[in-house]
């Protein structure tokens, strides 16, 4: 319930809503693996209930331990023991978290420093170790603000809610790309970087910086750029940050010509843009 609030409140700014562009598996996951790191609730809840088992394991000296090692376990081994018959649904709950240990019941000292239990390293522990996406160098790109991330991190998962994706869900709008002014539907692979008007956009960024190359598809573009931010040229990282403000400038003017009627010119994104990279003291454009 707390997972499901959560997950719309991200997506729809309030509690109701079933859709959602991107899983909640795919969220909690480390940014390096394609995720925002987000808190997974089910994991830290039975990180949390280990933490319980810990004290049971270690005979703290707090009533509720000893109340049931006076009740229930009666000088049993806590490792082989079986689950106490008619007790209630919590104390169960903590005896069968020796099955989500590798180790047994001794693997809870790996999560404990001075005496104190750590629900951070079970969590950790306990989350499957993810394979690391091919473009996380360009994601993490020291720099990007927040909501130029955001809007890269989506794009990255090409889970923009572009026209195509909308009549998947039965939402009808007009087709046709609105920045190109063109008959040509919108789709993710249009919108960057077929479209004219995007296409303009980053080719100006890059003659700032000095490249000189032909802009292809998305997909050419982000693995060309993922390269280079591997890079510890500082010029790299920063042509990294103009990016994402890019892809988030592009598509605010996508959605503010679509659903606001208001435009803006290229030009002017392309200025906006070399602006905040000033502004952050990014002065490397010629």
């Amino acid at each position: 319930m707390v997972t499901t609030i959560c997950r719309n409140f991200l997506w729809k700014g309030s509690i109701e809503g079933k859709k959602v562009p991107i899983a909640c598996e795919i969220v909690c996951k480390p940014k390096a693996a394609g995720g925002l790191n987000v808190i997974n609730f089910l994991v830290w809840n039975k990180a949390a209930i280990c933490k319980l088992l810990w004290a049971i394991a270690q005979k703290k000296d707090k009533l509720w331990v000893l109340w049931i090692h006076h009740h229930y376990m009666k000088k049993k081994d806590l490792e082989n023991m079986k689950t106490p018959k008619q007790v209630s649904w919590v104390i169960r709950k903590i005896f069968e978290a020796r099955r989500w240990l590798t180790t047994g019941v001794k693997e809870l000292e790996l999560y404990a420093v001075k005496g104190k239990y750590l629900i951070s390293k079970t969590y950790t522990s306990i989350m499957p170790q993810y394979p690391k996406v091919s473009w996380k160098t360009l994601l993490l790109t020291q720099g990007i603000l927040p909501r130029h991330q955001f809007v890269l991190w989506m794009s990255l998962h090409q889970r923009l809610a572009t026209v195509d994706k909308l009549s998947k869900w039965g939402i009808i709008v007009p087709k046709e790309c609105v920045l190109c002014m063109t008959d040509t539907e919108e789709t993710h692979e249009h919108l960057f970087f077929e479209c004219s008007y995007s296409r303009f956009i980053w080719e100006q960024l890059l003659k700032l910086f000095g490249i000189s190359r032909q802009v292809g598809r998305w997909q050419k573009e982000t693995t060309w750029l993922t390269t280079r931010t591997k890079s510890r040229n500082e010029l790299w990282k920063i042509l990294g940050s103009a990016f994402a403000a890019a892809i988030y400038q592009i598509w605010m003017e996508r959605n503010l010509r679509r659903f606001q009627q208001s435009r803006r010119e290229s030009r002017d994104i392309v200025i906006e843009i070399i602006l905040h990279l000033h502004v952050k003291g990014e002065s490397y454009c010629k």
